[in-house]
């Protein structure tokens, strides 16, 4: 769901039973939320954005979650001004575990590719 929020970016960030991506504009901002392999375990986190305004959360090889932000978000998912948080957010959110394997992709990663990311 929608709420309000100063911050334009992404942010990756983990509950003791789920995993959450908040994509921001400005001045509001979309959660999705998708259960996880639970504490203490690896999960492979996928945030799957287009320019046509969806967003998928994938975890563990599983589209969990789905938003459509065409509504608010525009065109324009390159703007220098947005923020990416791993791992913190200025000092909250703060992320209790080890980080592995980041990559940012400039495009939307089909299904297939995904799926090749992901090792049981």
């Amino acid at each position: 769901g929608a709420d309000t929020d100063a911050h334009a970016g992404y942010c990756l960030f983990a509950g003791t039973s789920t995993v959450s991506a908040a994509i921001g504009n400005g001045t509001s901002r979309i959660i999705v939320t998708a259960p996880h392999a639970g504490l203490n375990a690896w999960n492979h986190v996928v945030l799957n954005v287009n320019r046509h305004g969806s967003a998928t959360l994938v975890v563990n090889g599983v589209s969990a979650a789905g938003a459509d932000i065409s509504g608010w978000l525009g065109a324009n998912l390159s703007n220098a001004g947005w923020y990416c948080y791993l791992g913190s957010n200025a000092g909250s959110l703060d992320w209790k575990g080890a980080i592995d394997d980041v990559r940012v992709y400039q495009r939307q990663l089909t299904g297939a590719e995904i799926q090749s990311l992901f090792r049981p």
